[in-house]
């Protein structure tokens, strides 16, 4: 009986059968590839030497990825008609694949002219094929080590680009992707077989019985950020409880790309790798997963009857229904904890008054549970060993609780012991203190080979990367090596050297995190951090909030962190000493710091400037008896005498700084002089605008006071008239400017040196900053004062409290953010290994009762 084909139907060179446009789109390609390799062929052929010019229009560029005893190795053989040695500076043709290329060279005898063909990596065949183009090794490495560093084409190239690497082709990839990926999913599951065996010897008792009762932890891992209840794919894993390796894993996949291409165009798909096998809910992902692990681990006669996993999904109600062994649940006890913690948080909204030592003690568990809630409200009748008040009730106190008092709430206790009674009914479950923290564990590294802001679930692509965790999980970084000799591939010296390092220092660091001491440290560092970010978010105020800029409230005031010390910068005297004799020495009307210039003199030994000033107000009785000098009828007068040359003090400034520019560069040099003379100098410049004009006159100060303090330290007094008649044996007209700055010329000159003058010296900036914050400092000062008044904070208080930058509407928006517990986490806040203000409990107790006081 003869079979009726189609009109179209055509037959292909192997007698199949298929539709006329397939037929036509196939022989074209034979066709194309019929060419190609003839090119190729003649090419290799041709003896004559290639054209110069053709030969120059190549250049040997960029840079490649070169297996170095290959490409010696041809290169060594010479050229393959006359044997003559080969060049790289005579290729004159490249043609790459991937990160290998063929090298054309030619003969560099000129009666040769052969073209030979290099290789620059080794090649290798698809397994199971012995026609087609030889695969370079690189590129099935490179495919491997994307999945292994978790990383897309896209990423490959963009590295290989800034190293001026040529890209790879993504369709070379992907086709090197699917050689390798693969081998290293069998090489996982014969890891997870592997281990399976190891956990059922583990759990094998005396008996000959075929089917061994096992332990295992499971949890699923969703490749979506979030709570990833709609992402595509997830894998589930089953990790034995003794061996903690992965003894099998699943996956489910909810989107494939090439049979939603073919869906489209309303075709059937194309034979692939298809890894489609999940139509439900993301959810219900979890218990079908576990369900076929149990399954599966029941078939090579290890059943899983204890269950270790959390008790968020209903996969323990599923598995119980699909196989016949009993299964018994224990609670993930890090899962336990949380869910615990969120009870309690929960009812903190209504009651404002807010170990492992029982292992498999079931009885234990439940009754320190139940005792919790007493304990915390002075009843300790019930309490164990663990409490403290039964080892010292004198000066116990609840480390957990405000003031370390017991509560007292009856409505808070009523919750508690609410939530109590859930995990103390379920006892038996928590007990044994089971863990799926190695699934969580594995999750991550999952996470990492198929990072959760990309998606590789629409093919095949997905399950390599999850192979790759596995592996590394069950075999450490050495199982990329493995794939490599399951794809007949070196292993590669480097590959294993770099694994052995990284296996070396996971273990160690595994080590290490048992430890008491790094456990303790971790628990201090997140403690610390913890309160660094609240004390950071009360100074800072509400920096984001969904939709605070339509709000207005889009300009949040923050509390200024303490104003950093002004560091005093020394002038380096690389000046002649002439200059730096420089002093300068003023009068003033009256003491304070409003005080007015009244004398300005100075003098370098040689020349000598002195003028007086006339002051805009009266001159007060106090500093006229110090200098003599008294303002009458807009006249000035010393002792009783008029002084007909008193200029304003404008012109004053004018007239010294013109005298120091004919001297510059010079320092000036005065006794007291960072609290007196600097000072006010700095003050009438910036006051009549001559600052710029004295910083570029004027390299610095330096102060003798502090000097001759240090030369003579066993003095009781330094002051400059007594300096002077012990040391000069004479005395002088003091406070006059002109004698003063005389007899300072004397004493500068006789006994410092210059490494004091420049120890004690400062820069005219520096000055200028410190006035600033000195009147900044005064302000803070007088917003503090109904505090001081009222008793509730003492005046050096206050200035500390000001010095740290905090003023009174500084405490009073912390006082509104957080309270009483944000303003005592602001002026406790360390800077400088030191609280900004103050940590003393009586002291921020009276601050934090003043805001009380006055909060309506």
């Amino acid at each position: 009986m003869a079979a009726v084909l189609p009109a179209n139907a055509r037959r292909t060179n192997k007698g199949r059968f298929c539709g006329a446009k397939a037929f036509i789109r196939n022989k074209n390609a034979a066709n194309r590839l019929t060419v190609s390799w003839s090119g190729i062929e003649k090419e290799k052929n041709e003896k004559n030497v290639p054209d110069p010019e053709v030969r120059s229009e190549f250049s040997l560029r960029g840079r490649r990825v070169v297996e170095l005893n290959v490409l010696a190795e041809a290169l060594d053989g010479g050229c393959e008609a006359c044997g003559a040695a080969l060049r790289l500076s005579d290729c004159i043709k490249e043609t790459l694949s991937g990160l290998g290329s063929l090298l054309y060279i030619c003969c560099s005898n000129s009666e040769c002219g052969e073209t030979n063909i290099c290789r620059t990596n080794k090649t290798h065949r698809s397994t199971g094929t012995t026609r087609g183009r030889p695969i370079f090794d690189v590129n099935t490495k490179l495919a491997a080590g994307m999945l292994h560093a978790g990383i897309g084409p896209t990423h490959v190239n963009e590295l290989l680009s800034c190293i001026n690497v040529p890209s790879v082709g993504e369709s070379t990839l992907k086709a090197r992707e699917r050689e390798v990926g693969p081998q290293i999913e069998k090489l996982a599951k014969e890891s997870c077989l592997e281990n399976l065996e190891s956990e059922r010897n583990l759990w094998k008792d005396d008996s000959e019985k075929e089917n061994v009762a096992i332990g295992a932890s499971y949890d699923m891992g969703w490749q979506k950020r979030g709570k990833a209840h709609n992402s595509l794919t997830g894998v589930g894993s089953m990790v034995g409880l003794k061996t903690g390796k992965v003894i099998c894993y699943g996956s489910r996949s909810k989107r494939c790309a090439t049979c939603e291409a073919a869906s489209r165009q309303s075709k059937k798909p194309r034979i692939h790798d298809c890894r489609l096998n999940w139509d439900g809910s993301s959810k219900a992902m979890e218990a079908d997963v576990c369900v076929d692990l149990v399954k599966s681990c029941g078939e090579k006669n290890a059943v899983v009857s204890v269950l270790v996993g959390d008790d968020d999904s209903s996969t323990i109600s599923k598995v119980r229904q699909n196989v016949e062994h009993e299964v018994e649940k224990w609670s993930d006890v890090v899962h336990a904890k949380r869910s615990f913690g969120s009870s309690l948080y929960s009812i903190k909204t209504q009651n404002k008054s807010l170990t492992d030592m029982n292992k498999d003690d079931e009885e234990g568990v439940r009754n320190g549970l139940k005792s919790i809630v007493p304990h915390a409200y002075g009843d300790h009748s019930s309490c164990g060993n663990w409490c403290g008040y039964l080892k010292n009730p004198a000066s116990y106190k609840h480390r957990g609780l405000p003031h370390g008092k017991d509560l007292t709430d009856r409505g808070l206790r009523q919750s508690l012991e609410k939530i109590i009674e859930v995990y103390a009914s379920n006892a038996k479950k928590l007990a044994p203190l089971g863990s799926s923290q190695a699934n969580e564990a594995l999750n991550n590294t999952i996470g990492s080979k198929a990072p959760k802001i990309r998606h590789y679930g629409s093919s095949e692509s997905n399950d390599f990367r999850v192979a790759c965790a596995v592996g590394q999980k069950n075999l450490g970084h050495s199982y990329v090596s493995q794939a490599f000799m399951k794809t007949q591939l070196s292993p590669g010296s480097n590959s294993l050297k770099f694994a052995k390092k990284m296996d070396k220092r996971i273990l160690s660091l595994k080590e290490k995190q048992k430890t008491k001491e790094y456990k303790k440290r971790r628990i201090e560092k997140k403690e610390k951090r913890l309160k660094k970010t609240k004390q950071l978010e009360n100074r800072e105020g509400q920096q984001y909030s969904s939709g605070m800029g339509f709000d207005g409230d889009d300009a949040t005031q923050e509390i200024p962190a303490p104003p950093a010390a002004s560091k005093i910068e020394r002038i380096p005297l690389f000046y002649h000493a002439l200059f730096l004799k420089k002093t300068g020495e003023m009068q003033i009307s009256w003491t304070g710091n409003d005080a007015e210039i009244l004398q300005i003199a100075a003098t370098d030994g040689k020349d000598e400037f002195s003028i007086y000033v006339k002051p805009c107000y009266t001159i007060s009785p106090e500093a006229s008896a110090v200098n003599k000098l008294t303002f009458q009828r807009g006249m000035l007068f010393y002792d009783g005498k008029p002084i007909t040359d008193a200029v304003a003090i404008d012109v004053a400034l004018k007239n010294f700084i013109e005298w120091l520019k004919s001297r510059m560069p010079c320092i000036l040099v005065a006794h007291n002089c960072k609290s007196f003379d600097a000072k006010f100098l700095v003050q009438a410049a910036e006051k009549n605008g001559f600052m710029d004009d004295l910083a570029q006159t004027v390299s610095g100060f330096t102060d003798s006071l502090p000097a001759f303090r240090e030369l003579l330290p066993e003095r009781k007094s330094h002051s400059q008239e007594n300096l002077v008649q012990d040391l000069l044996g004479k005395s002088y007209e003091a406070h006059n400017a002109l004698a003063d700055v005389q007899t300072l010329y004397q004493l500068v000159n006789k006994f410092l040196n210059v490494k004091l003058l420049q120890k004690h010296s400062f820069k005219v900036s520096w000055v200028a900053s410190y006035q600033k914050l000195l009147k900044e400092k005064k302000l803070l000062v007088n917003t503090l004062q109904p505090l001081v008044s009222e008793k509730y904070m003492s005046a050096s208080m206050a200035i500390k409290c000001a010095s740290s930058g905090l003023g009174l509407h500084h405490l009073q928006m912390v006082y509104q953010r957080g309270k009483e517990e944000g303003v005592k986490q602001v002026l406790m806040e360390r800077f400088d290994n030191k609280p900004r203000v103050s940590s003393n409990k009586r002291v921020l107790a009276q601050i934090c009762q003043y805001f009380k006081d006055n909060a309506n």
